[in-house]
């Protein structure tokens, strides 16, 4: 009974986190990131691709990095409550080590992807790669 309460809990407490910032940072913007910035017959391959851009960055901004926050808070409640539970322990240490390096994934893709580009084209002055210009 503990173990179905401890999982629903721990869902639950990360969506409604998520949620959160979800909701603060589509609040706080003029224009949601969700939203396309042309309608119809206008749009332009240009338009398709900064949108991809900013779904990108608000997904990976606003929701992983406070995701991976909350993760990392709660490994560490668990770590400190789990006592002499070894199962606790353990679990408070998986979730860490996934939650590190599902980040180092994440942020490392950047820069293999600039080392990439950069070594193919042979052109070093390629900062920003990902900055599209219409």
């Amino acid at each position: 009974m503990m173990k179905i309460f401890e999982s629903k809990f721990l869902g639950s407490l990360c969506l409604i986190f998520i949620l959160f910032i979800f909701g603060l940072s589509v609040g706080k913007a003029q224009q949601s990131p969700l939203r396309s910035s042309c309608n119809g017959p206008d749009c332009t391959w240009c338009n398709f691709f900064s949108d991809i851009k900013r779904w990108l960055d608000f997904f990976v901004l606003k929701i992983t990095l406070p995701a991976a926050g909350l993760l990392i808070i709660i490994s560490g409640l668990l770590y400190m409550l789990s006592g002499s539970s070894r199962m606790l322990s353990e679990r408070s240490k998986n979730i860490l080590i996934y939650t590190f390096w599902g980040i180092l994934i994440i942020f490392s893709s950047w820069t293999i992807v600039s080392l990439i580009m950069k070594l193919l084209l042979r052109n070093p002055d390629l900062n920003p790669w990902s900055g599209i210009s219409c």
